[in-house]
């Protein structure tokens, strides 16, 4: 910032020359990219399209042939036209590369029983990464592709359709706490027998009165149909299973939790999340240890207990 004579003079005959310089070098990029565009535009799309495309397919060689992280195993799936889906500890893709252990999971649905997955659990415990890790395994074994899993038998799917309150969340959408009707209607109006959907979090909160009518609606309809699509739905909406508020379902309902382990002195709240799926029904979501795990003050969470 020191000043002389000279470089007064040659600020006031120039300017500030950076400013000029950066756009005169954008000028000249974004001219250079039009004229290469214009010239070799078609072929250069081409190019870029060959080299993704091989670039998945050398990928999903790598993990086929090395596996994941450490070493753990990808098998060649068994896609039959059979109406089934059977997973022999499967795991998520990702969510295994971040973690120094993944519990993995087993998961069966038959052709006529087992095809309407309710999973419940407490908050943070793998009922989101267990339901995506299932529409992933699936929709790799659709590309061809070897799956992380140790065995797995997918039926073929006419779609693949999932919708996630946290998906939501993050892309800022409106009334993102919880799945807005609209869209379950539309996934459930195009389903067919033949499709696997996610549903992660279904319901609506208005004013703090959780609206399970409609969650257990839904599953009702689909548990009375002849033969309905293959669901995994996530939900905290334990109110579900109240008496009368969900008819049997027939065959068709399952449903299932995410393993826990709770201490005896109930009162402290100590659980230990096993990531286990497990056959069962959760009664509460444990927000109060699930805040403490948050970092949320301890007496903030006894006044929460209180």
């Amino acid at each position: 910032y020191y000043r002389t004579r000279a470089t007064r003079e040659l600020n006031a005959r120039f300017g500030d020359l950076q400013y000029r310089i950066q756009d005169l070098e954008a000028t000249l990029v974004a001219e250079m990219v039009g004229r290469l565009l214009r010239q070799y535009g078609p072929r250069l799309q081409r190019a870029a399209t060959a080299a993704a495309e091989l670039d998945c397919l050398v990928s999903l060689a790598a993990l086929a042939a090395d596996g994941g992280p450490g070493g753990s195993p990808y098998c060649r799936p068994q896609l039959t036209t059979d109406n089934v889906l059977s997973i022999v500890n499967g795991r998520h893709p990702l969510a295994e590369t971040v973690v120094d252990t993944y519990i993995p999971f087993t998961t069966t649905m038959h052709q006529d029983s087992g095809r309407l997955q309710v999973v419940t659990g407490p908050n943070a415990s793998g009922k989101s990464c267990y339901a995506r890790a299932v529409a992933l395994i699936a929709f790799l074994a659709h590309l061809g592709s070897y799956v992380p899993a140790e065995r797995a038998t997918i039926g073929l799917a006419d779609r693949i359709a999932a919708r996630s309150a946290a998906a939501a969340a993050a892309a800022a959408l409106p009334r993102a706490i919880a799945l807005p009707p609209g869209d379950v209607s539309s996934m459930l109006r195009q389903a067919t027998c033949r499709t696997l959907l996610i549903l992660d979090e279904f319901g609506k909160v208005r004013n703090n009165d959780p609206r399970v009518s409609t969650a257990a609606a839904a599953a009702d309809s689909l548990a009375n149909a002849s033969l309905p699509p293959r669901l995994i739905l996530c939900t905290h909406f334990h109110e579900l299973f109240r008496p009368g508020v969900l008819s049997a379902g027939g065959p068709y309902l399952a449903f299932y939790q995410m393993e826990q382990a709770t201490a005896a002195d109930m009162e402290a709240e100590q659980h230990v999340f096993l990531y286990r799926l497990v056959s069962g029904r959760c009664s509460s979501s444990f927000g109060v240890y699930c805040a403490r795990l948050a970092g949320l003050d301890e007496a903030v969470c006894r006044r929460a207990r209180v």
